[in-house]
């Protein structure tokens, strides 16, 4: 099967794979070649109507090929196909040149075509909130566009200000795990999904944050790093930056400025440093990826929170 598609556009690829399983191992892959001979795979996400899907974009011109694996091997009965990327890209305004990245020198950012990018963000932390609808969200993206905004920062996941499962947690798609944080709940990613692409349609790049750094102690480092396994899944096709967690030091503010709030936020630091490695190590395209430090307690600066240089990049 060939898929035609333009650059940077993003197809999506499904396989009739099932599975209950939490280990990240049971899960398929997408394994792309592109023209320039590199191969890229792609992490699957869990999709709403059984099995699993993955994505995938290029701004490469020419035949991609793939096929679907699991456990190193190709899935038997899976259908193999190319993505044939070919003509103009349809995006306007900033995405015209392609996803962002750290230019050489680390000084600033450029886009995949080396125009520069002045990272000029508004943040909706809450934009998966209902208390938006879908057609205001598209007028606020709109508004801040013109006034020169070119990203948005915003959580996809457990929210700050609130412990997972309460009412005010909860998105136009619900929550994103069951309760009990048992299982992924994939409407919830549909429904952000629907908002990212109202962003992107905009010609606004979307730097997503994966949850609140307190978040942590209810989950754990195996949730978190699931978590963040379907965000790299979903997401990385397109042009994103990532937010491993937002005040990823932070304890729950009854815990804050207590005797033991240093070790407490250092420890806190350690496991979503482990949540990053897990994130980086499955992102083909290697998404720009940082963490929001937290003021005045534990750790202040990024580079504290994840000290390992290969982890953030800015």
């Amino acid at each position: 099967m060939t898929e035609q598609v333009r650059p940077h556009e993003v197809v999506e690829l499904s396989v009739g794979v099932q599975s209950e399983s939490r280990d990240l191992a049971d899960r398929p892959c997408l394994e792309v070649t592109g023209p320039d001979g590199l191969l890229r795979r792609r992490p699957a996400f869990l999709a709403s109507g059984g099995g699993f899907a993955a994505r995938y974009a290029s701004g490469v011109a020419g035949n991609h090929a793939y096929r679907w694996k699991l456990s190193g091997e190709p899935i038997v009965g899976a259908e193999a196909g190319v993505v044939e990327v070919t003509g103009t890209s349809a995006a306007t305004g900033v995405l015209a040149h392609g996803p962002i990245r750290v230019a050489g020198g680390g000084r600033h950012f450029e886009h995949e075509d080396g125009t520069p990018f002045l990272w000029l963000g508004d943040t909706w932390w809450h934009a998966l909130s209902p208390r938006i609808s879908d057609a205001d969200l598209r007028e606020l993206a709109a508004r801040r566009v013109a006034q020169g905004f070119n990203l948005i920062q915003l959580v996809i996941g457990p929210l700050p200000e609130v412990r997972e499962f309460e009412p005010r947690g909860q998105t136009v798609g619900g929550f994103a795990w069951e309760p009990g944080w048992s299982r992924i709940r994939p409407a919830f990613f549909d429904a952000a999904d629907r908002r990212i692409r109202i962003l992107l349609k905009a010609g606004l790049v979307p730097c997503i944050v994966g949850a609140w750094g307190y978040h942590m102690d209810d989950a754990g480092v195996d949730v978190m790093r699931t978590h963040w396994y379907e965000l790299v899944a979903r997401y990385s096709a397109y042009p994103v930056v990532w937010v491993i967690a937002g005040e990823a030091s932070l304890p729950w503010y009854d815990r804050l400025f207590q005797p033991e709030t240093p070790g407490y936020a250092a420890a806190l630091a350690t496991k979503w440093a482990q949540v990053a490695a897990a994130a980086r190590s499955i992102d083909p395209w290697h998404r720009p990826m940082t963490v929001h430090p937290s003021p005045g307690v534990g750790a202040y600066a990024s580079i504290d929170v994840v000290p390992d240089s290969d982890l953030t990049d800015l």
